[in-house]
């Protein structure tokens, strides 16, 4: 019995060997040797095409709407993951900015602000050959996501991606905020005292402030383990504030109870602190990100779906309803992942 030769597909000739497998997607693909023209070549059993650009925005909407992760996506279109990928970062990175929305859209937004920040996971190549402990290496890759959430609206009108949450970054973040001509009335932080130095600095002193009386709480409590005081001073303490009386027996901030002069500005912020979370658990599928743009695009269009998807679990507010819509956008006939930013600057 003879030996079947396959045909090399540039030369025709049968002078051919195999030459190893590799994998792709699960799925096992025999290579191919031509001894005449020195190629070599591949015969996939299941074709697969380029992905359009209409595909590319499908894959997208049901990574990022869907929740479906990029190897479930790769696995059902028989793709690999770093092609998912590639299609994702195609379509995100021409996905408008958060400036675009403003001149265009013009929203109105209330003025009240809450600020924080999320740690991004991205890969600093220019570390790649120093070498660091194993606690040094954890903290190294990774950049902080800052956002400002609109108290009124829910909107997010600006964010920025950051190295850390220091004065340097927020006062770039808040720099971007202004050229937005965001009218900043009030903010609510979780007690980082570079937060109210940065707005001093961008937006001027006078600015009200409300102290996070949930995060002001659980310092109490470390003072509490730390038995710096007592636990009947710390339970008192815990009554006096949530009913918005100041302890006499312990000194407290002036900004812990500005809300009750500002009812615009709510005691916590954790209206914020839920957005962190529904970040946190859309970027915990992707791991890592290999570069700055890669990340910052990625979140900018994590934003824009969050600015442009109506709610459907708010108790306060009518649902089916949007933040731009709240904050009085038309958006009934506009696609974010199908905004082309250049023709619209």
């Amino acid at each position: 019995m003879t030996k079947r030769h396959v045909s090399c597909p540039k030369c025709k000739s049968l002078e051919t060997k195999r030459n190893g497998r590799r994998m792709l997607v699960s799925i096992p693909v025999q290579r191919f040797y031509c001894y005449k023209c020195r190629e070599t070549f591949s015969i996939r059993h299941q074709s697969r095409s380029r992905i359009s650009f209409h595909g590319k925005v499908k894959l997208t909407r049901q990574h990022l709407e869907g929740r479906t992760s990029v190897r479930t996506l790769a696995r059902h279109t028989k793709h690999s993951t770093r092609t998912v990928m590639q299609a994702i970062h195609t379509v995100t990175k021409q996905c408008v900015t958060a400036a675009w929305i403003a001149q265009t859209l013009q929203p109105k937004w209330s003025g009240y602000l809450a600020l924080d920040g999320k740690t991004v996971r991205v890969w600093d190549w220019s570390a790649k050959h120093f070498h660091y402990s194993k606690a040094e290496r954890r903290w190294l890759h990774r950049m902080t996501l800052l956002v400002a959430l609109d108290l009124g609206t829910l909107d997010v009108p600006a964010h920025h991606l950051g190295d850390e949450e220091t004065t340097f970054d927020l006062i770039l973040f808040l720099r971007t905020l202004r050229r937005l001509n965001y009218p900043l009335k009030g903010y609510v932080s979780d007690g980082n005292p570079d937060i109210e130095k940065a707005v001093k600095m961008v937006f001027g002193p006078g600015i009200p402030h409300q102290l996070c009386v949930r995060h002001f709480l659980q310092n109490l409590r470390l003072k509490l383990k730390q038995q710096q005081i007592t636990e009947e001073a710390y339970r008192d303490a815990c009554r006096q504030i949530l009913i918005g009386r100041k302890p006499n027996f312990l000194r407290v901030p002036m900004n812990l109870f500005t809300y009750k002069r500002i009812p615009s500005l709510p005691r916590t912020n954790q209206s914020c602190e839920n957005l962190i979370r529904f970040f946190t658990l859309r970027l915990k599928t992707l791991g890592q990100f290999r570069s700055y743009q890669y990340a910052a695009d990625y979140c900018n269009a994590l934003v824009l779906m969050r600015r442009f998807t109506p709610f459907t679990d708010r108790k306060d507010q009518p649902n089916g309803i949007s933040p731009l819509e709240l904050a009085g956008c038309d958006i009934e006939k506009i696609d974010y992942l199908k905004i082309n930013q250049k023709s619209n600057r």
